[in-house]
């Protein structure tokens, strides 16, 4: 039987990492509870095979953790917290915000459903814990946004973009950070966000900051129309 740690991170850790920094010595596939039943079937991959993925990714990081992507976008993040982040300003979203904003989102997010666009989600938000939607500043412009929204019962986070131009800084880690901080000031103990299933450079991303894959079906009803 494998090692309680094997299944509490040490997998997920070190596969992710693989898929970021490693991906065309040995494709791995992303762990999932699907993936539980082979896995304790084959004790020798923890024992044998993880113990060298570290050490392997450990080299391969060191020469790259310096030029990795940190935001999720089209061209899709990497390694988080890659740079230290000075002097970007985070605070909510202002009225004044709106067109470069929608601006961002449009140049991130491919979704052309009537009630999805950017200028329609924006004009819902505002309506809704307008207080949550916060945009990075830096030199002036906008160049980061992240929505994150609470009901009571667990947090969550939407819409996460960061300018291509000044990714690899560690913007987008700033970004859900202070999200977080908004949504624990406020008695949250949890929090969720969706990713499309391909995406998977922003689970990447999103491991890295402390998230990880549940087994959960994501079900919805459009009531917009």
């Amino acid at each position: 039987m494998c090692a309680r740690g094997f299944f509490n991170g040490l997998l997920t850790e070190t596969v992710a990492d693989w898929r970021v920094y490693g991906p065309n010595i040995i494709p791995l596939p992303h762990p999932s509870p699907r993936k539980n039943q082979w896995l304790r079937a084959n004790p020798c991959f923890e024992r044998a095979v993880v113990p060298v993925l570290r050490q392997r990714l450990a080299a391969i990081r060191g020469g790259r953790d310096r030029t990795s992507e940190d935001s999720p976008g089209r061209a899709g993040p990497g390694r988080a917290n890659s740079l230290p982040m000075t002097g970007l300003d985070i605070r909510a979203c202002a009225a004044a915000d709106a067109a470069a904003l929608i601006a961002l989102w449009g140049g991130a997010f491919d979704d052309r459903r009537a009630w999805s666009t950017p200028a329609a989600y924006l004009e819902r938000k505002r309506r809704t814990q307008p207080e949550l939607l916060l945009v990075g500043i830096l030199d002036g412009r906008l160049v980061a946004a992240v929505a994150a929204g609470y009901d009571g019962v667990r947090g969550w986070l939407y819409h996460l973009a960061v300018d291509a131009a000044v990714r690899r800084r560690g913007i987008g880690a700033a970004m859900v950070r202070a999200a977080e901080q908004h949504l624990a000031a406020r008695g949250c103990p949890k929090i969720n966000l969706q990713v499309m299933p391909h995406n998977e450079a922003v689970v990447a991303f999103y491991e890295r900051l402390g998230y990880a894959v549940e087994p959960r079906i994501s079900m919805g009803r459009t009531l917009a129309r």
